[in-house]
């Protein structure tokens, strides 16, 4: 559990970086007609990284303390895979309508996280 939980912690640090290093490696020409929709684009995964983030240091509290039924593990796990397979999606260029539906997850698993609490 806590190995996963490393895994999913560099990963929150490294796909930020992976992101911006694909953004500024594009052409010029290319770069200036894409400004706009990336900015929106951009908008978005940091919205969703920042809910992965919020969603870990949850994650890590509950951890931390120990009391977690056999269930609540067993929720815990699935939302980890669950975020693990978003930032790896994440970590390769895709559209709105896969950053949109990463945001409706994201959203949901936090909803989760408020019913575990």
């Amino acid at each position: 559990m806590r190995r996963i939980f490393i895994v999913l912690v560099a990963a929150l640090l490294i796909a930020p970086g992976v992101s911006a290093a694909q953004t500024y490696g594009d052409e010029q020409g290319q770069h200036k007609t894409k400004s706009s929709m990336m900015k929106s684009s951009m908008g978005m995964m940091q919205a969703n990284m920042g809910m992965l983030a919020d969603i870990t240091a949850k994650i890590s509290s509950m951890m931390s303390k120990g009391q977690m039924n056999p269930g609540e593990q067993k929720q815990i796990l699935e939302m980890m895979n669950q975020m693990s397979r978003i930032m790896r999606e994440m970590s390769v260029p895709h559209g709105e309508p896969v950053k949109k539906r990463h945001n409706e997850e994201l959203k949901e698993m936090r909803q989760r996280m408020v019913s575990l609490e």
